[in-house]
């Protein structure tokens, strides 16, 4: 079964948390892996990409931890800024987490600025918390 083929992260793809996994989700839309970055060998399991493969593909500017604090404050939006669900799901302490949901709350009780937003300036719709 083929999942795909290795995509490297280079200025072409989106950087930007929503478009970031619809893309990855698009590459490789049969994988059970749940890290945000994958290969084409990772794909096939759950195991995070090699350090090998962090040596050869060089991130552009982009930073491992700048993408995992992105990814937990993703998941505090998409998850009504819970800090139990953040502590279980990224393993993180209750301190963290609690930043990680004030920060979620923050922002989803500020009104929306379009300006501020790249998908609402590009016309993307975006899920609204409900």
């Amino acid at each position: 079964m083929c999942l795909g083929r290795t995509r490297h992260l280079t200025a072409s793809v989106p950087l930007d948390e929503d478009r970031r996994l619809r893309h990855r989700r698009a590459a490789w839309p049969h994988t059970i892996n749940r890290h945000v970055l994958i290969s084409r060998i990772s794909a096939l399991g759950s195991g995070p990409v090699s350090a090998d493969y962090l040596d050869k593909h060089h991130l552009h500017g982009l930073f491992l931890d700048h993408i995992r604090r992105d990814r937990i404050l993703h998941e505090a939006l998409a998850a009504r800024a819970d800090p139990l669900h953040l502590a279980l799901v990224f393993n993180i302490d209750h301190t963290n987490a609690m930043a990680y949901a004030r920060a979620a709350r923050d922002l989803l009780s500020e009104p929306a600025d379009p300006a501020r937003f790249p998908a609402a300036r590009h016309g993307y719709k975006t899920a609204s918390p409900s």
